[in-house]
């Protein structure tokens, strides 16, 4: 047992000594950066394809690529091409093109270790429906002591001239550090790809990616499996599968239509395939099993279980933040906390009435009131549908003498538009159901034209609903002198607790 330092210039440190400190850092290997060493078509498409400059993180102990032992970093200066080689075997071939650190060349002679960091296209077999070349087979083409990893696979049809992105699949995948971390009690999801589908026939694929099962970032290159006929398979990723695309997973076979298999511990469901006697019938890529487990969960994390250092504004995508995204508080007990859209009508036809039903709980209310007249028609409010003489409102126009109603069956507000005038209107009411709900709003006109000359008119309207029993849930804007509201009037809801 020994205390050791690595020092490269002491000339005695080990690759694994040198780095060490990165493998404890990286969970595995890959890409350093979305752009390197991505395999693209030729700029003039032709037979070979082109690996774009940046770096990559390969393993000692490829293809499993985990850093358990330490890695080798390997980086491309200058795009780098490849030919595919011409495929007139009759049938279509799937060709893996892997980045491999050769051994072979690695040496004093030369800074960096120029061509120590290779790539070669391995070809696949020819068949009617061809599958890729196996790890043990990549292995043998690239050298039996060489580490290497997956780039891509590379359709080759039978007579091919040019190679075009259409026949790539990207199989990269990026090295894992601690932007990526989550806390352990964190719910296992996937936060991206892994997403099963037909090939052909039974013969199904899943795209590259990664999961987090009891925080563990959890990486998985792309696979292809041949299901068995007439059958649902349930297919379930360990949280010991290893980032390459050698398959690790778990497929348990069930008779159509019956319970789904328990999820083992540790691990997390992505798919349940289904086959008839000849083909895939269907891949279930979400919701939830038979038994209530999740089937590849992409569920949002919850904000208490984010590692704090992981998440800073940089990091964050502006076009990653849309308003579906935003936990506007709408359950539990901080629902309504913001002020927001709770439901929107616009008439497409000419009405009478504009609806707003299904409202959430909230108990303050806002309403934004823009109609059009098509008939001379006057603004009311009623709510749940309730007819009943259970309204009253007093209302006043340009500051004029006051107007009331009572004991009629809608909130009034006083003011009537000519055919083609228009209003806008803000209406507060307060919600609570053992309590009369209050109505204060204010609406502004055309008045008697919309030259810039005539001054618009002004409505002050209160009113009340007298229902001590519920809670305000639907809202309709009533035409109450007989005419309809336009094409285009719209009225919005807003709600806040």
């Amino acid at each position: 047992m020994a205390n050791k330092l690595g020092y490269r210039d002491g000339g005695r440190t080990s690759e694994e000594g040198i780095n060490r400190i990165s493998s404890r850092v990286l969970s595995n290997a890959g890409i350093l950066t979305d752009d390197s060493l991505n395999v693209a078509q030729a700029g003039t498409p032709d037979n070979t394809v082109e690996v774009a400059v940046g770096d990559i993180i390969i393993g000692s102990n490829s293809p499993n690529n985990t850093l358990a032992d330490y890695y080798y970093h390997g980086w491309v200066d200058t795009a780098h091409a490849e030919t595919v080689t011409a495929n007139a075997s009759g049938n279509p071939r799937i060709d893996i093109i892997v980045a491999l650190v050769d051994l072979t060349v690695v040496s004093t002679a030369s800074s960096d270790n120029p061509g120590a960091l290779d790539f070669v296209v391995v070809e696949g077999t020819p068949a009617a429906t061809p599958v890729a070349p196996t790890d043990s087979e990549i292995q043998t083409a690239v050298g039996a002591s060489n580490p290497w990893m997956p780039l891509a696979h590379i359709a080759v049809s039978n007579g091919f001239s040019t190679i075009t992105d259409a026949d790539i699949t990207d199989l990269r995948q990026r090295a894992l550090t601690p932007d990526y971390l989550v806390d352990k009690a964190t719910a296992d999801f996937v936060g991206e790809g892994l997403v099963w589908s037909q090939s052909s026939g039974l013969i199904g694929q899943m795209t590259s990616g990664i999961a987090f099962i009891n925080g563990k970032p959890i990486t998985k290159g792309y696979l292809i499996k041949t299901f068995t006929a007439s059958k649902d398979t349930y297919v379930d990723i360990p949280n010991t599968a290893k980032p390459t695309s050698t398959d690790e997973l778990t497929y348990t076979e069930v008779t159509l239509g019956n319970s789904a298999p328990a999820l083992a511990s540790d691990s997390i469901r992505v798919a349940k395939v289904v086959t008839d006697g000849s083909g895939i019938t269907g891949a279930t890529t979400s919701g939830l099993d038979s038994n209530g487990v999740p089937i590849r969960s992409t569920a949002s994390i919850d904000t208490l279980q984010i590692v704090p250092e992981a998440v800073t504004t940089p990091k964050i995508l502006n076009d990653a933040v849309t308003a579906e995204k935003i936990d506007w508080a709408a359950k539990g007990a901080d629902a309504g906390i913001w002020w927001e859209e709770i439901g929107r009508t616009t008439l497409t036809v000419a009405g009478g009435n504009i609806s707003i039903a299904s409202l959430p709980a909230r108990k303050y209310l806002m309403l934004q009131i823009h109609v059009i007249g098509a008939g001379t028609v006057g603004i009311a409010i009623q709510f749940n549908n309730d007819t009943g003489n259970n309204y009253t409102r007093r209302s006043s126009n340009n500051g004029g003498a006051e107007a009331t109603q009572v004991s009629s069956a809608r909130s009034s507000s006083g003011v009537t538009l000519d055919s083609g005038e228009s209003a806008f209107g803000i209406v507060d009411i307060v919600n609570v159901a053992t309590r009369v709900k209050f109505i204060v709003g204010s609406i502004v006109t055309d008045g008697a034209g919309v030259a810039v000359s005539v001054a618009n008119d002004r409505n002050e309207w209160t009113g009340k609903w007298v229902n001590t029993a519920d809670l305000i849930s639907e809202i309709d804007i009533n035409a109450d002198t007989g005419a309809d509201f336009a094409i285009g009037s719209e009225v919005v809801v807003l709600g806040h607790n």
